[in-house]
């Protein structure tokens, strides 16, 4: 291999070194570094009759040391990066074959380029990079089994109201999902889930939480309490949709028995009416650990304000997840 290693130091750099492996390998040494320290690791190996350079897998491992988490937006930008440097991308290595010595300068030069382009992804933060988590969500979303169903940017009317979900699932009874990054998104949310309770269609709804987003304990309890269904972070954002979409809801609203009332509480603090009638639920019945949506404060904060009409009868909730609609 030393002529490989010749015609390395002649395009590239003289100064390259390299360390004999037990394996008859070499490593390299380029003296380019990632940024924790760490020299990046490349080597020369004699591969069915010519020769393979490899990080042997340790770039993608730097990476999971950071508990780095591939999502689809990133998966593609790997594939764009291994594209682009005219690579190969196998089991978790990075590398590139050649039969020529003469083309070992431009293809350590490439491998290098790739693997510290690849190192740099761990800065596609959300502060960066604003749009991934949308970007992600989005793509799950048409990746989904229902994916064929979404609509993207599609505004809805509940009641006189119109809501801008980030996904709209056609269906029976329509499903709204919002995406939520940050706090500032999450206060609009808590809003549109109210709304989309309030108006005559009563759409299902759906909240994807960033699980890496700022956002207070507060407005996420108000968001998760909210929600038909809350979800956190985008792991089993399909499968648990899907469970949800595709299952069988009976949705009627609670009606006490003809000897009771129905009754309404208000916030002490911001105002906002609990009406038993509307909501389905009686207002003692609701965990212990329920918070105003539209303001945080406990259910010790309600007082009550008005009883309503008599009730007829009494219903139960159904549920089957194994029946699709």
């Amino acid at each position: 291999m030393d002529e490989v290693i010749a015609a390395v130091r002649k395009s590239i750099c003289s100064s390259y070194d390299v360390e004999p492996l037990d394996d008859g390998s070499l490593l390299i040494h380029t003296g380019k570094y990632f940024d924790d320290g760490d020299e990046l690791h490349i080597v020369l190996a004699r591969k069915d009759g010519g020769y393979d350079l490899t990080d042997e897998g340790h770039t993608l491992m730097w990476l999971s040391y950071e508990d780095y988490n591939f999502t689809p937006l990133k998966t593609e930008v790997l594939q764009g990066i291994i594209r682009q440097n005219g690579i190969s991308l196998d089991g978790g290595r990075i590398h590139v074959s050649i039969d020529d010595p003469e083309q070992a300068g431009a293809a350590l030069q490439s491998l290098e380029q790739a693997i510290i382009q690849v190192a740099g992804m761990r800065r596609l933060s959300r502060q960066n990079v604003a749009s991934t988590f949308m970007e992600d969500l989005r793509a799950a979303f048409l990746d989904s089994p229902f994916g064929s169903r979404c609509e993207f940017g599609k505004k809805v009317r509940s009641g006189e109201n119109i809501l801008e979900p980030d996904i709209y699932v056609d269906d029976e009874r329509p499903v709204l999902i919002f995406g939520v990054n940050n706090s500032e998104r999450a206060k609009e949310t808590v809003i549109n889930l109210l709304y989309a309770r309030s108006g005559d269609q009563r759409y299902r709804t759906i909240v994807v939480i960033d699980d890496d987003a700022e956002i207070s304990a507060k407005d996420r309890k108000r968001l998760i309490n909210t929600a038909d269904r809350p979800i956190e972070g985008l792991d089993d954002v399909q499968q648990v949709t899907s469970d949800f979409v595709s299952a069988r809801f009976m949705l009627v609203v609670y009606k006490p028995g003809r000897d009771t009332f129905c009754m309404k509480y208000r916030c002490n603090t911001c105002g906002y009416i609990y009406d038993e009638d509307e909501e389905g639920v009686p207002f003692a019945d609701l965990p212990d650990d329920w918070i105003c949506p539209i303001c945080g404060e406990p259910k010790s904060e309600f007082s009550p304000v008005e009883r309503i009409g008599r009730g007829e009868t009494s219903y139960q909730l159904l549920f089957s997840s194994n029946l699709a609609i």
